[in-house]
């Protein structure tokens, strides 16, 4: 579990090295990446067992258009960081009975944060997978 964390860690700065410094996008590699997400981000909700809250409503995203690749590629990093970052994760061993109802607010969000990884890292290795380049 900490190795696909750490990883998904590594994933996303590798992405954003590459939003911030510019590049052309390279479907090939975004394509690798975000797959190596999903597939990650997937075994950690086995371990979280990350769930919708009641009213969250299960949105299939609609296909990405190429010109929306970036967005959604600066999306999943913001995504990325606010799930890494999320007190019930770092704190999961530590909380105290005062800190309970904190914790629980804290995991739903994770647990939206994670989904959303999910839905949107297969989405844009979908649609990376149609732009890249034969090899």
């Amino acid at each position: 579990m900490k190795e696909d964390f750490s990883r998904i860690q590594v994933l996303r700065n590798d992405i954003a090295r590459n939003l911030v410094a510019r590049k052309p996008l390279d479907y090939n590699l975004v394509s690798a990446q975000t797959a190596e997400i999903n597939k990650r981000a997937n075994r950690l909700n086995v371990y979280v067992r990350a769930h919708a809250a009641d009213g969250d409503k299960e949105d299939n995203l609609p296909e990405l258009k190429s010109e929306e690749m970036i967005g959604a590629l600066v999306r999943l990093c913001k995504l990325i960081d606010s799930f890494t970052e999320n007190p019930a994760l770092k704190n999961a061993a530590t909380v105290d009975a005062h800190e309970i109802a904190k914790a629980k607010e804290d995991k739903a969000h994770a647990d939206r944060d994670l989904l959303a990884i999910i839905k949107l890292s297969a989405s844009i290795q979908k649609k990376s997978e149609n732009l890249r380049t034969p090899q």
